[in-house]
């Protein structure tokens, strides 16, 4: 978009671009609708368990909420790195807009790679130490984006962030029936998907406002205090057996 925008002066060509590529997705959808309702066993087992334990009980769970809690400061934290590291780039640390707009690109491309490459290495690593190593490379990628300087760290900065973050949604949605049993897990998942969309939405305005009465270099300090709580909960949910594992 930065670069359509960057040689054409207008943002209806990028607009565009977006449209054919939902256009794209929705005949994938449609093409491959036929096998979403394939019979599954494991499916039917799953929602026979569900059906006996209520929200009700899924919420008394303490390991429910801290997942819960996990899900939400982890998309605001991607989101607010996403939305608000143009701005302080541009506005903060004077990067030309077109540079700060690839190095955002680079951000959610690191994510989308990221996803792809552990994808093929989960099983080898395993789910919770890999989760470890990718908030602990969150955690040292938006501390270096915290530091205030307009050369190429902030880049390299942006990517590490991207890549920690890669694995940590996918792998944590992927261990809840492991880690709560597949009778509360699909209660809890829609728990934890509706806390992702509403930390989505909250924590990058909190965000902005920091930046407003304190400075847009908050961002990068507060991106750090949210990496270090994704971090801390995700330990909270180990046992001591898998945190000597992991």
């Amino acid at each position: 978009m930065t670069g359509v925008m960057a040689g054409s002066g207008s943002w209806r060509a990028g607009y565009l671009m977006v449209a054919l590529l939902l256009l794209c997705l929705a005949l994938l959808f449609g093409t491959t609708r036929r096998t979403w309702d394939a019979p599954m066993r494991e499916a039917a087992t799953a929602q026979t368990a569900s059906a006996r334990v209520g929200i009700a009980e899924t919420l008394w769970h303490p390991m429910v909420w801290r997942q819960v809690a996990l899900f939400f400061v982890y998309t605001g934290l991607e989101v607010t790195m996403g939305q608000w590291s143009f701005t302080l780039l541009t506005e903060s640390r004077h990067v030309p807009p077109d540079t700060a707009g690839l190095w955002v690109t680079l951000y959610w491309a690191s994510i989308g790679v990221g996803r792809l490459l552990f994808g093929s290495v989960v099983e080898r690593l395993g789910i919770d130490r890999l989760v470890r190593l990718s908030t602990l490379t969150a955690v040292l990628g938006t501390g270096l984006f915290a530091i205030p300087l307009s050369s190429p760290l902030s880049a390299i900065a942006l990517v590490v962030t991207g890549l920690g973050l890669a694995a940590i949604y996918p792998c944590m949605m992927t261990s809840t029936p492991q880690r709560l049993g597949t009778a509360l897990a699909t209660h809890a998942i829609g728990f934890q998907v509706s806390a992702a969309m509403i930390g989505a939405t909250s924590l990058p305005s909190v965000a902005g406002v920091l930046a407003e009465q304190c400075g847009l270099e908050t961002v990068g300090a507060a991106a750090v205090g949210l990496a270090c709580v994704v971090f801390l909960l995700h330990e909270s949910l180990l046992s001591p057996a898998q945190r000597m594992h992991a």
